[in-house]
């Protein structure tokens, strides 16, 4: 499909485009992007503490999950397949390990895709209720 917008002079392939943009979040969520990892992996310290590194990656991560939960919006019910390869990787961030904004985050994220899929979720109920992420959001409502 080809979108043509006013603020946009060339056309957008909105399928490559999608793709190409799950890719990149999805790697962001892994921890596996580019601005995340060492291309050289040397042992040099990274430039700032751990403390401001930490805290550029939690931006990063919370920035990103906002991307996923804008495109559940946009895309709806047709959000299943992303819905599939985003819920492991953001189940990741609500574990009893992460910090409480992370959970916080993550439950908002998941609880706004939930929301925004409509009955597009329906199809998942059975794997959310199997995993412990049906305590998690329950404990949020």
């Amino acid at each position: 499909m080809y979108v043509s917008t006013p603020l946009i002079s060339s056309s957008i392939d909105l399928t490559t485009d999608l793709d190409t943009l799950c890719t990149h979040a999805a790697r962001i969520l892994e921890g596996k992007s580019l601005c995340q990892v060492d291309p050289d992996d040397e042992e040099e310290e990274p430039a700032g503490s751990p403390e401001e590194l930490a805290e550029l990656d939690g931006m990063l991560i919370s920035s990103c999950m906002d991307l996923v939960s804008a495109l559940a919006t946009v895309l709806g019910p047709e959000f299943g397949q992303g819905f599939s390869t985003f819920l492991p990787l953001l189940s990741r961030y609500y574990g009893e390990k992460q910090s409480r904004n992370e959970r916080t985050v993550t439950i908002g994220t998941l609880g706004e895709i939930i929301t925004n899929m409509k009955g597009g979720i329906t199809a998942f109920t059975e794997v959310c209720h199997l995993s412990h992420l049906s305590n998690v959001i329950l404990m949020t409502m």
